[in-house]
C-alpha cells in the first residue's frame, strides 16, 4: 500500500524588515515505481529496481525477509535503487524489500523472487559456450565441435557437432533422488549426413542410440529415465562424419508420481513426491481425452524433498487426476 505524506507549513516571526518568511518542511520519500516480481532459475542472476521521489539525499537499505543484504559475492547494489542477486539457488527464494528514508521521513516497498530448479545447467548453451558441461577429448579439439547462433532452437546459441569416426561427448553430473523417474528432453537437428550417430547416456546407460538419422527438422527426444542414486550423470554423444548435429533446449525434470490414493467417506486422498525447486498443481477431468483438466487447490512449491497431499470430493460416476509441473 502506499503512503502519502503530506507537506507541511511552518509560520514563524522574525525580526526583519519585510513580511514573515515560511519555511518548507521537507519532502519525505515516496515510491514512483515498486519494484517488480521475478522468476528465474537456480544458477541465474535477478535483478530488483525501485524508482522513488523525495528530498535528496535518499537512503536505501534492502533486505531478504527480515535479514538486512551487504555486498559480497552474490549481492550487489545493496544501498542503491537497484538490487542484483547472481548464482540463485532454491534458498534465495522468498520476499525482497527495500527501505527508502531521509531526513523528512521512511517509505518500504518490496516484491516475491520464487526460484525454480532446473537441473540441467546452460541446457541452451546461451552463455556462448560449453560452461557447465564435461567435454570430451574429441570435442575439446574444438575442429567440429562449436556452440554456433546457426544451431539455435530458440534463444541466440546451440550447440553444432559433426565430430568423425567416432562420437563425441558432453556430460553433466546432475543432483538426483534415488528412485525417482526424470524426463529427459534434447532438441535435435540432423542434417543427414553418412555416418551418423546421436546417443543419451544416464548414469553410464546408452537410453538411447540410433545410426544414420535422416535429415529432418528441430525434432524434441523425450525420454524417462529412473535415478539410481542422488547424482546422475547425462551424457550427449553425436558422430556425423560427413555433416553436423545440432542440440538446444536440453532439460530434465522429475516426472510427478503420485505415491498413494485412498477414498473414504465421499472424499478422496492422495499423496505424491515433491523434489526441492519444482512446483506442482493437481488437475482432475471427467474425460482422460478432454483439454478441460480442472486445477486442484494451490500450486505446490517445494523448498525441500518431501511428500505432498491433496484432498478433493469424489465425484460420481468417475475422475482421473494427474499432476502436472507447473513452469
Amino acid at each position: 500500500m502506499k503512503r502519502r505524506y503530506w507537506t507541511h507549513w511552518l509560520t514563524l516571526g522574525l525580526v526583519l524588515a519585510g513580511p514573515a518568511v515560511r519555511l518548507h518542511g521537507g519532502t519525505a520519500p515516496f515510491i514512483i515505481t515498486a519494484p517488480a516480481s521475478q522468476t528465474n532459475d537456480t544458477g541465474a542472476s535477478v535483478s530488483f529496481a525501485v524508482a522513488a521521489g523525495g528530498d535528496a539525499p535518499l537512503i536505501y537499505a534492502w533486505y531478504a525477509g527480515t535479514n538486512a543484504l551487504t555486498d559480497d559475492g552474490n549481492v550487489s547494489g545493496s544501498a542503491t535503487p537497484n538490487l542484483t542477486l547472481a548464482s540463485l539457488a532454491t534458498t534465495d527464494a522468498g520476499t525482497y524489500s527495500v527501505v527508502i528514508s531521509n531526513a523528512s521521513g521512511t517509505i518500504s516497498t518490496g516484491a516475491v523472487l520464487t526460484v525454480y530448479t532446473r537441473l540441467v545447467q546452460n541446457g541452451g548453451f546461451e552463455t556462448g559456450d560449453t560452461s557447465s558441461w564435461t567435454p570430451s577429448a574429441e570435442i575439446l579439439l574444438g575442429l567440429n565441435a562449436v556452440v554456433f547462433p546457426f544451431a539455435a532452437h530458440s534463444g541466440n546459441y546451440g550447440f553444432a557437432i559433426g565430430v568423425p569416426e567416432v562420437p563425441g561427448y558432453l556430460s553433466q553430473a546432475l543432483p538426483t533422488c534415488p528412485g525417482q523417474p526424470y524426463l529427459i528432453s534434447v532438441w535435435l537437428n540432423s542434417d543427414g549426413g553418412i555416418t551418423n550417430e546421436f546417443i543419451v547416456s544416464w548414469d553410464g546407460t546408452n537410453i538411447y542410440d540410433q545410426v544414420n538419422l535422416p535429415a529432418q527438422g528441430w525434432v524434441n527426444l523425450q525420454i524417462t529415465a529412473a535415478a539410481s542414486s542422488t547424482n546422475c550423470v547425462l551424457g550427449l554423444g553425436a558422430r556425423d562424419d560427413a555433416g553436423f548435429f545440432s542440440i538446444d533446449d536440453v532439460s530434465v525434470a522429475p516426472v510427478p508420481v503420485f505415491l498413494t490414493v485412498t477414498n473414504a467417506a465421499g472424499i478422496l486422498t492422495g499423496t505424491f513426491n515433491r523434489l526441492a525447486g519444482f512446483r506442482y498443481q493437481v488437475q482432475s477431468c471427467a474425460e482422460l481425452a478432454a483439454d478441460n483438466w480442472t486445477n486442484w487447490g494451490n500450486v505446490c512449491f517445494a523448498e525441500t524433498n518431501a511428500t505432498g497431499s491433496f484432498s478433493v470430493p469424489a465425484a460420481a460416476p468417475q475422475q482421473f487426476f494427474r499432476l502436472e509441473l507447473v513452469p
